[in-house]
């Protein structure tokens, strides 16, 4: 992520999903979810292909691939996944690309890179509503303690798009879609109690109503969050 943000291009035409998101919720709520809801081995990105990225030497030659080589040379793009790269501990990255038949049509595959073994973003069924969603920045600390700039979507959508897997992705790990449960109730929590956000606001009107409906699902009546939730 620091990477990407170095080169210009975290919160323009790359952002944060998954996991990882909850860094920048807790950070800016000021409170602390617990360790177990935020573990993960991989990270995902969400690529906006109208934004025209700015890139030079190496990593203009080689996009994500090029750029996650230059923190970590072991990262390679998967034999089976054109979308994830992985390095030698299994870490992956994956690229995703929110639904835009129009621009799928007008360029082809979405690729940061015309380097062959570049990532080639894919679209998700819960991704396909997060072209136009309001952006949230906040920093966080890494594991040295070092301040990380995380650029990711509005908490509220993310609680949203949780839910929304929950209860129409057949194809979910069990397991997980009760850690996908938990996560939206936390961070529906975080955006309502400790960031003042409301789930009515107009800045969510681009989302399909059905969508914006899946609040009701969230317990938002309750007193505050202990410290560690």
């Amino acid at each position: 992520m620091r990477k990407l943000d170095d080169l210009g291009w975290l919160g323009t035409s790359l952002v944060v999903l998954g996991t990882n998101a909850l860094y920048a919720y807790e950070a800016k709520a000021a409170v602390r979810i617990e360790t177990s809801m935020l573990a993960t081995g991989d990270v995902d990105v969400l690529y906006d292909a109208r934004r025209r990225l700015v890139m030079s030497g190496e990593v203009n030659k080689n996009g994500l691939v090029g750029a996650l080589k230059a923190v970590d040379k072991s990262f390679e793009r998967s034999k089976n996944k054109s979308y994830t790269a992985s390095n030698k501990d299994g870490y992956m990255v994956d690229l995703l690309e929110p639904q835009d038949h129009d621009r799928i049509m007008r360029k082809g595959p979405a690729q940061l890179s015309d380097n062959p073994e570049d990532l080639i973003a894919t679209t998700t069924d819960s991704s396909k509503w997060l072209l136009n969603v309001p952006k949230f920045t906040a920093t966080a600390f890494d594991e040295r303690g070092l301040p990380l700039r995380i650029t990711t979507i509005d908490p509220r959508v993310y609680a949203l798009q949780k839910q929304w897997i929950v209860e129409n992705d057949t194809t979910r790990d069990p397991a997980k879609r009760v850690r996908d449960e938990q996560q939206a109730q936390v961070v529906a929590t975080i955006a309502t109690k400790h960031l003042g956000l409301n789930f009515d606001d107009t800045a969510l009107s681009g989302l399909p109503a059905s969508f914006r409906r899946l609040a009701d699902r969230f317990d938002l009546t309750g007193d505050d969050i202990p410290p560690e939730w």
